[in-house]
């Protein structure tokens, strides 16, 4: 999130040391830079006018729940790519509303109680299908299979009062 910087408690080195231990085996490597930056999420910016069209961030391919953005992007050139080459001007996908609708207590939860929010989120992936979340997170689901998801998820934890504050 724009403007706060990560916590002691945590630390993306460490996190990635660990990962590349435990899952690869890797125990000596070398890093040659880190990057760091943030996305601004939820930003959704009108498309100009004319022959310019946005990509990407600036176009709200980047999930703000989430922070994923690669195939998204990816799945929205590709669609503007095809409207252009069969209509000759390009159309932009427009984004499901109910992801929205399901993505607003989550970024509230991020928002005011982001402990609150990782628990939630773990909660989420050991709950059942992993690759199911993903799909839905990646928004690639149909509403049948958010049903059997939200079914298996822990979302009274969305319902806290005090996120609504």
């Amino acid at each position: 999130m724009p403007g706060r910087t990560p916590t002691p408690e945590f630390s993306f080195e460490q996190a990635t040391s660990d990962y590349l231990r435990q899952v690869w085996g890797v125990n000596e490597y070398s890093s040659l830079s880190v990057e760091r930056g943030s996305i601004p999420l939820g930003i959704r910016l009108r498309s100009p006018r004319g022959r310019h069209v946005r990509i990407g961030c600036p176009a709200g391919a980047v999930k703000a729940t989430t922070g994923y953005g690669f195939t998204r992007i990816l799945r929205q050139t590709q669609h503007l790519a095809s409207t252009l080459a069969s209509t000759g001007s390009p159309d932009a996908p427009r984004p499901s509303p109910r992801f929205r609708w399901y993505d607003r207590p989550l970024l509230t939860m991020w928002e005011h109680d982001p402990e609150h929010a990782v628990h939630f989120m773990k909660a989420a992936f050991t709950s059942g299908d992993a690759d199911l979340v993903l799909d839905f997170l990646d928004e690639r689901t149909t509403f049948a299979q958010e049903r059997r998801l939200l079914g298996s998820m822990p979302v009274t934890m969305l319902l806290q009062p005090r996120l609504w504050i």
